[in-house]
């Protein structure tokens, strides 16, 4: 029977082929991480059986899963020194992504100075991090009743806001054309000439003082929008005597 290549263990031959699958893959897109589509779609799910078995070697926040066969198997240190030697990621697919942009999100923040104006028109990264501030949203809103699904964590939450990240691209807008405008009243002179004559101000930073003053006498009559009481207190020390 050997002789004729005769297969004893059915099960580690299985395994070996599609570690070899996996091997390929590696070497032609210097991932683990197999998409769920096409012809992909077992090599994906044996590669999420590794990492099932992985976890649960370890004891890394084990997931129950209903596959019996996945929980009756075990990731040998053989198979494990195996992937291991190919690059194979044992982390899941949105943990593995979440590193990827954390260090894209560094080299931004490295060539730049800030992630003060990250968002769509910066591709990939910058669709990546609007999806951030949706979740974000639903973070926030999240209550013991009312789950919204997200995989952002306080951990997650706590990593971005270390490098800077911005929540809100509205408010970074905001700061910047109140220190554009007061930069503009810095000089004395120019600040009479500007305060009689709204347009000596570049057409869009005048646009915007005219709809803060509106928000900021509306909420003077007890109008709710969206300035805030801080804000409130700025445009106050700037437009004393305009109010």
């Amino acid at each position: 029977l050997e002789q004729l290549n005769f297969c004893w263990d059915v099960k580690d031959h299985q395994w070996k082929v599609k570690y070899e699958e996996l091997r390929k893959f590696i070497q032609q897109h210097n991932h683990s991480h197999v998409p769920r589509t096409g012809d992909s779609k077992s090599l994906h799910a044996w590669c999420g059986t590794q990492r099932q078995l992985y976890r649960r070697k370890y004891n890394r926040n084990h997931e129950q899963t209903d596959t019996k066969r996945v929980m009756s198997a075990t990731l040998t240190d053989e198979r494990e020194a195996l992937l291991t030697k190919i690059n194979f990621e044992f982390e899941k697919y949105h943990d593995y992504w979440w590193r990827q942009r954390i260090q894209q999100l560094k080299e931004y923040k490295r060539q730049r100075g800030h992630l003060n104006h990250l968002g769509t028109k910066d591709g990939a990264l910058g669709a990546w991090a609007n999806t951030q501030r949706t979740e974000y949203r639903f973070f926030m809103k999240a209550t013991a009743d009312q789950h919204h699904y997200t995989h952002l964590t306080e951990e997650r939450i706590e990593e971005l806001e270390a490098l800077g990240f911005v929540w809100s691209m509205r408010e970074v807008r905001w700061d910047e054309n109140y220190d554009a405008v007061l930069r503009c009243f810095a000089n004395k002179e120019e600040e009479s000439r500007t305060r009689k004559n709204g347009n000596r101000l570049p057409p869009s930073l005048a646009v915007w003082l005219r709809d803060q003053k509106v928000l900021y006498r509306a909420m003077g009559r007890g109008e709710s929008n969206s300035l805030s009481a801080e804000r409130a207190a700025k445009l106050r020390a700037l437009l004393k005597d305009t109010a």
